[in-house]
């Protein structure tokens, strides 16, 4: 539609709120890191959760019925699509 904003925003796995769930879109980390991740079942596409974080580190996630903790740098270059719709009207 025209004149209709894009509700999606991309951020930080590490800047979504709490209890709200992304998908991933990218992985900007060198291939090493990349491959890490992928391999935890990590990547793009993936829906993922921040279930909690205590401060800035570590960061806990739910992907895929998986629950895995992260440092805050690792999840600062996760990059995820985020619904701002759901985000104003606390659906999700």
């Amino acid at each position: 539609m025209l004149g209709m904003a894009n509700r999606y925003t991309q951020i930080p796995l590490a800047n979504l709120p709490l209890g709200k769930e992304g998908k991933i879109i990218d992985i900007n980390a060198g291939r090493g890191l990349e491959r890490r991740l992928i391999s935890m079942g990590i990547g793009p596409g993936k829906k993922v959760k921040r279930l909690m974080s205590i401060s800035r580190s570590p960061i806990l996630i739910g992907i895929d019925m998986m629950r895995i903790a992260m440092g805050y740098g690792i999840a600062n270059k996760i990059i995820v699509e985020y619904d701002e719709e759901k985000r104003e009207n606390g659906n999700f």
